[in-house]
């Protein structure tokens, strides 16, 4: 919404630079110190720079209306904020990422929970080699007496159990290994997309950093030296237009 803002700023400043070209442009017309190729280079940027705004409004307005739909508001309210957008330094430790990822990113938790399953099943599966061991406890009456109590206890082997739970065993520690392979293989996915945002994030702070230390100033100049060469007669529009261009691109780049 902040962004949008700023470039329906941009835009309304490049479509008030555009109506005044096209009135310098028609009084250079009529007085004849300009050819009329002039006047019509300057109606036709004054129609993209309307253009450009129009998109730029109904671009500020969907912002608005999604900004509005997470603050559980009416699409069309107007909201008033007194935030800017301004660059700020930010570090950005890659290893620390990293490491906070492996710890606690849910990808690597669900995972880890995969891999904890595969292994309870496997212990399951080693368990029932084991053999199955019964305790049961019961009250007898003897001779009209029911104050005697005893105790079973049974052991149960069964007789087919080294064929099939040695399959079981197969079976499970299979799993096992694929959750393992999976689980190794998310954290590798997972490093390498955090790097590739790392990668991205620097570049995008050395791009604003760009453009606050140099790029916006010496855009700004060469327009305002374009402009006056302009108005001295020494330069064309064609050549105003190119400075005024690379003004509003950089600014948008900025934004």
């Amino acid at each position: 919404f902040l962004a949008g803002r700023e470039a329906l700023a941009l835009a309304k400043e490049r479509a008030r630079l555009g109506q005044e070209f096209v009135d310098k442009a028609e009084v250079r017309r009529r007085a004849g110190e300009a050819p009329a190729i002039e006047l019509v280079r300057a109606q036709v940027e004054l129609a993209q720079a309307q253009n450009e705004l129009h998109n730029t409004e109904s671009a500020l307005q969907a912002a608005q209306a999604q900004l509005n739909a997470i603050l559980k508001r009416p699409p069309d309210q107007k909201i008033s904020t007194r935030d800017s957008l301004a660059y700020q330094k930010y570090e950005v430790a890659l290893a620390a990422m990293q490491q906070q990822a492996l710890a606690q990113h849910p990808r690597l938790r669900e995972a880890n929970a995969q891999v904890g399953a595969a292994s309870h099943m496997r212990n399951l599966a080693w368990g029932s080699f084991l053999p199955a061991i019964q305790l049961t406890a019961f009250q007898h009456n003897i001779a009209g007496n029911p104050n005697f109590y005893g105790a079973q206890i049974g052991l149960k082997v069964p007789l087919w159990f080294p064929f099939r739970q040695r399959g079981e065993i197969q079976e499970a520690s299979a799993l096992l290994a694929t959750q393992e392979h999976q689980r190794a293989n998310t954290q590798l996915q997972l490093l390498a997309e955090i790097e590739s945002a790392h990668a991205a994030f620097e570049a995008a702070r050395q791009q604003a950093e760009n453009y606050t230390t140099s790029l916006l100033a010496q855009a700004g100049e060469v327009y305002r030296i374009a402009l006056r060469s302009f108005e001295k007669g020494e330069a064309g529009y064609l050549q105003l237009l190119e400075a005024q261009q690379t003004l509003v691109e950089v600014r948008r780049g900025y934004i």
